[in-house]
C-alpha cells in the first residue's frame, strides 16, 4: 500500500534537477548560509509531495483501468478431448486467458 512513496521518491531523484535542489537545500541548512532555509526547503518538499501524490493518483487510475480490462468477457475455444471432436466456445473473463 505505501510502496508508492519510496518508488516515487526514487524516480524523482533520478532527475538531475531534483538532485541539484536537494544539494541546495542541504547547503542552506547551515548557519553560515545567507538564505533562509525555509524559503528553499518547503517549496522543495512541496514539489516532491505533489509529484508523489500525482504518481499515486496515476497508479490508482492504472489499476482501475487494468481491473476493468481484465474483467471483460471474451469467447475462448475449449478443446476438451484430445481427438478435437468436443470443441466448443465458452465465455470467460479476460484474466482467465493464458498465452500458448
Amino acid at each position: 500500500p505505501l510502496t508508492w512513496l519510496p518508488l516515487s521518491l526514487l524516480n524523482q531523484f533520478q532527475r538531475v534537477a531534483n538532485i541539484y535542489f536537494l544539494f541546495i537545500a542541504c547547503l542552506v541548512v547551515w548557519p553560515w548560509s545567507p538564505k533562509n532555509w525555509k524559503s528553499k526547503i518547503f517549496p522543495f518538499i512541496a514539489v516532491l509531495l505533489w509529484t508523489a501524490l500525482k504518481d499515486l493518483y496515476e497508479d490508482i487510475r492504472r489499476k482501475r483501468d487494468d481491473d476493468a480490462e481484465n474483467t471483460q468477457r471474451v469467447w475462448r475455444l475449449n478443446r476438451a478431448g484430445s481427438d478435437n471432436e468436443e470443441e466448443a466456445f465458452e465465455e470467460v473473463a479476460w484474466s482467465e486467458i493464458y498465452c500458448g
